[in-house]
């Protein structure tokens, strides 16, 4: 073997050995975007477990709740706010598992449920009237979704 081929040799092997590093590379980039992707729609989920825990963990939230939901315009404005506040909170955490549905990153049956939750929020006037005064601080996209979900028209009153 000439010098020229030991030189061909190691070039081959150097090639094959960037060709398989890159490749290694791909893999454990694919796998940390899975990764990051079901960390995100697990911060999502746990996000609609939270509102559910803030109603029965904080104090006067869950009155607020029933205040606002049922007569929004009899609020005092300090209550007025905090329900506006709270609504828009809840709409945020929708709109990112609406986004995460879009992309593929949830699956259908738990975003079907999800979406049902929403219609029965949705039925409710004073989330109504929340929605009509800050639905322009949503994306466009989570605005024809919403107003496409609630013309289902298919609610169920959650507290009966």
């Amino acid at each position: 073997m000439t010098l020229e081929d030991l030189s061909n040799a190691s070039q081959a092997v150097a090639a094959v050995a960037v060709v398989a590093s890159l490749v290694i590379l791909i893999l454990q980039n694919h796998q940390a975007n899975i990764l990051a992707r079901a960390e995100a729609m697990r911060r999502q989920i746990e996000g609609l477990q939270d509102i559910s825990r803030i109603l029965f963990e904080a104090p006067g939230i869950a009155d607020l709740w029933q205040r606002g939901t049922s007569n929004f315009d009899g609020l005092p404005t300090d209550d007025r706010i905090r329900f506006i506040s709270f609504v828009t909170y809840t709409c945020r955490i929708w709109e990112g598992l609406h986004r995460q549905h879009l992309r593929g990153q949830l699956d259908d049956d738990l975003w079907q449920a999800h979406a049902q939750m929403l219609r029965d929020v949705q039925a409710m006037e004073g989330h109504k009237r929340v929605w009509e005064l800050r639905k322009h601080v949503f994306s466009v996209a989570f605005q024809k979704f919403f107003e496409a979900n609630a013309a289902q028209g298919v609610a169920i009153d959650l507290y009966r």
